[in-house]
């Protein structure tokens, strides 16, 4: 679903907490690259195919590469939320 090259066979794959299957190099690719621009967002730690959060409890590798980003997008949204009530918008 990320790399569309090769079949699944073809390398180690992981299965995300999710259900869906990936090539672990190919999610591992898709997490580093994060962001592409200066506007911070969060879609590289979706699943492709259901849009979950990625996670997959026993792949120490993705979850270690996952760390920092959880932490920062938790700081965001709590930020998010903090303006949101100052400018009294929280309730829309």
């Amino acid at each position: 679903m990320i790399c569309y090259t090769d079949g699944l066979n073809a390398a180690p794959c992981v299965m995300l907490d999710c259900g869906h299957i990936m090539h672990i190099d190919c999610v591992m690719s898709k997490v580093k690259a994060s962001w592409v621009s200066a506007r911070i967002v969060f879609g590289f730690m979706d699943c492709p195919n259901c849009k979950q959060e990625i996670s997959a409890a026993y792949c120490n590798q993705l979850e270690d590469e996952l760390q920092n980003p959880r932490r920062l997008k938790k700081k965001v949204v709590k930020r998010a939320l903090e303006r949101a009530v100052a400018e009294g918008i929280d309730k829309d």
